[in-house]
């Protein structure tokens, strides 16, 4: 007769004797993470020259212009500048973009 494993056995088990912090610990960090995250929504809008209540209509207008206004041939003087400013602006797009559509 073959003899049942116990739950634990045959899996990879951490020793948690030193803890993991407390949960006051954990409840800064993530303050904090939530904190940098709001920080970085911010920035977003700002990179976009948008107030944070901006309309689906309005922030895509917003943006196109800016990416005009950027846009590398637009900007023969400074290419390099200007391929930065245009990655900026559409990554804080994706970002505005990804959070509104799961909130």
């Amino acid at each position: 007769m073959k003899k049942k494993k116990g739950f634990t056995e045959g899996y990879k088990t951490y020793d948690t004797s030193g803890g993991y912090g407390s949960a006051e610990d954990w409840r800064q960090a993530l303050k904090d993470r939530l904190q940098q995250e709001a920080d970085i929504q911010n920035e977003d809008f700002e990179i976009l020259e948008v107030p944070v209540n901006v309309s689906e209509k309005d922030l895509k207008s917003a943006y196109r212009k800016l990416l005009q206004k950027w846009h590398p041939d637009k900007n023969p003087d400074d290419p390099e500048n200007a391929k930065i400013m245009t990655q900026c602006i559409i990554e804080a797009y994706e970002r505005i973009k990804a959070i509104r559509r799961f909130k």
